[in-house]
């Protein structure tokens, strides 16, 4: 299991400005914009434009204070600069979906064995099954399964159905299982499906409100389970 993501930068006490510009150096920004060769930067030009030049972050009398925020500002959108990507999972992706589904209802990994070589390989390269991942940074943070049924009704469209929809429990909250559930949708578009199913066996208030959001409802068909 993968540990909590640890935060990129340490809380700091900003005291004093000393403090302020040290901690800007060692993160790689400067408390003194670069000047040019005439002395003035294109950001000075622009703030003695503005009306706002008076209060800009290094004006003499909020130097302390608007440093400290525009440092803060900084580092926050320097953490949350990350690399995502919404894709379809590949054949080396099965360790880490395996840690994952530690987040869903399983209660261990699966022996790595040939059933699970098999399956997996079942699973890679069936054209209609898409387990789409969710990766931040190179880790898959969220997934949901999306197969394609092929159908005789309805003018003989399929319809799709979704399942295993989970999230590493760090990154709830942040719409990553949302974004796993509308890239299943552009498929099940783009197979001429004429609906989308999925289940869920949670009862909490907040992950049904999620569903709903998704685009889902529970009032159109009643589902039966039968336990094998």
């Amino acid at each position: 299991m993968h540990d909590a993501p640890k935060q990129k930068y340490p809380e700091y006490n900003l005291s004093d400005e000393r403090t302020v510009c040290r901690i800007m150096e060692v993160i790689g920004l400067s408390h003194r914009p670069k000047q040019k060769p005439n002395g003035i930067t294109k950001e000075g030009r622009k703030s003695r434009k503005s009306a706002d030049f008076r209060s800009g972050p290094f004006t003499r009398k909020n130097r302390l204070g608007n440093a400290s925020q525009y440092l803060k500002d900084q580092i926050r959108l320097r953490s949350e600069k990350r690399i995502i990507m919404i894709r379809e999972a590949k054949k080396e992706d099965l360790g880490e979906l395996l840690k994952l589904y530690l987040f869903l209802h399983e209660d261990s990994i699966p022996e790595q064995n040939e059933h699970l070589e098999k399956t997996w390989n079942q699973i890679i390269e069936d054209p209609n099954h898409h387990l789409i991942v969710n990766e931040i940074d190179g880790r898959i943070v969220s997934s949901c399964v999306c197969v394609i049924i092929p159908n005789l009704t309805r003018n003989v469209r399929p319809y799709a159905f979704v399942e295993n929809v989970v999230t590493h429990a760090d990154y709830r909250g942040k719409g990553h299982a949302g974004e796993c559930l509308d890239y299943a949708k552009k498929i099940a578009e783009s197979e001429n499906c004429y609906k989308m199913m999925l289940l869920t066996g949670s009862k909490k208030a907040e992950t049904l409100r999620f569903y709903e959001k998704a685009g889902y409802n529970s009032s159109d068909k009643t589902a039966f389970i039968m336990w094998i």
